[in-house]
C-alpha cells in the first residue's frame, strides 16, 4: 500500500467518523443537553477534525508543488518543510 493510498483511506474513514460524531452530538444535545458524553464526543470530534484538516493541507501542498523524488533524495528542500 502506498502512502497516498493509505492517506486517502484514512481521510475517508475520518470523514465518515466526523459525520457519525456530528449526528451523535446533535442527538445527545437535543435530548440531554450538555452532558459528559457530549463533551467526550466533542473532544473526539475536535481531534479527528484536526487530523483530517492536516491531511487535507498536505494533499493541497502536494498538488501545488509536486514532489520530485530525486530532488528530495539529494537533500533539497521539500514541500513538507513548510507544513
Amino acid at each position: 500500500m502506498t502512502y497516498d493510498t493509505e492517506r486517502d483511506t484514512i481521510m475517508k474513514t475520518l470523514s465518515e467518523d466526523l459525520a457519525f460524531l456530528t449526528t451523535a452530538m446533535e442527538e445527545i444535545r437535543n435530548t440531554n443537553g450538555n452532558t459528559r458524553e457530549y463533551r467526550a464526543l466533542l473532544k473526539s470530534y475536535g481531534e479527528a477534525a484536526k487530523l483530517h484538516l492536516r491531511l487535507i493541507k498536505e494533499v493541497e501542498a502536494e498538488k501545488e508543488n509536486p514532489a520530485d523524488a530525486l530532488i528530495e533524495f539529494a537533500g533539497q528542500t521539500s514541500i513538507y518543510d513548510e507544513l
